[in-house]
């Protein structure tokens, strides 16, 4: 979702694609892209919250993780 946004790139693990990435991100000319649609930083809950429910529990049942 990220790459498609534009906020990522996929360069893979050749070093001159690396290095020549890091220069584009330091010398600001890394696109910024659009915020993803539900990027409210409660993915993982909702992840959890689809899992369980595929079990046949909810996530108030379900033990919560500490940070």
């Amino acid at each position: 979702m990220t790459v498609a946004l534009g906020t990522n790139r996929v360069v893979g693990t050749d070093s001159g694609r690396i290095l020549d990435s890091l220069d584009e991100i330091m010398s600001g000319a890394w696109p910024s892209g659009r915020r993803p649609p539900l990027w409210d930083g409660n993915a993982s809950e909702r992840v959890l919250d689809a899992l369980l429910e595929e079990e046949g529990e909810r996530v108030a049942d379900a033990p919560v993780l500490a940070s």
